[in-house]
């Protein structure tokens, strides 16, 4: 929530998911979406590298951004457009992340 807060302040617009399904589900009715931010670690069907491979094959224009305190050998499944941003983070990575990865 102060990630979402952050990139509200530094105007973006921002829609919160509760889990990769619900992230799926906004992405299928919110049109535009240029970025999903995520944790690899998360409740629901799928995990964060999960969401980002479902991101790659069905929106392969959205910026995913992943982040983890602990990524093991995660990275080397990672979809190649996939960022990843370790903990503990800056706020401000994200932000400068977005502008130099967005339209």
């Amino acid at each position: 929530m102060l990630l979402a807060d952050h990139l509200r302040e530094a105007q973006f617009e921002v829609a919160e998911a509760a889990d990769a399904d619900q992230a799926v589900k906004l992405l299928d009715e919110l049109p535009g979406v240029e970025a999903v931010i995520s944790d690899v670690r998360m409740p629901g069907s799928m995990d964060g590298v999960g969401l980002a491979h479902e991101i790659a094959a069905r929106w392969p224009d959205v910026t995913v951004i992943l982040t983890s305190g602990f990524l093991g050998d995660d990275h080397e499944r990672l979809p190649p457009c996939t960022h990843f941003v370790g903990k503990p983070y800056q706020l401000e990575q994200f932000t400068s992340l977005l502008r130099s990865s967005l339209p």
